[in-house]
């Protein structure tokens, strides 16, 4: 096991659940914030589609920016290791 984890084939368990903890609460993070900022904007929308496309296009974008820090994050994280 050793060699392997020298190897970079495993890594320690604890690295892991911190690396994806932190990951699911960035993520809760950025995605409760979006109400706040998008409801001035979305109230005053009468088409239930434009509604619908905004709020698609920042949680695509939410979602997106978090996969890219979350990769980035989670690599240092096993880094550490």
């Amino acid at each position: 096991m050793e060699f392997r984890k020298a190897q970079g084939e495993l890594v320690e368990i604890s690295f892991v659940q911190k690396a994806a903890f932190e990951t699911a609460r960035s993520l809760n993070h950025s995605l409760m914030s979006l109400s706040p900022q998008l409801a001035p904007q979305l109230a005053a929308l009468s088409d239930p589609w434009e509604v619908e496309r905004q709020l698609t296009a920042a949680l695509r974008q939410r979602l997106n920016e978090a996969a890219q820090v979350s990769g980035d994050d989670f690599g240092l994280t096993l880094e550490e290791c």
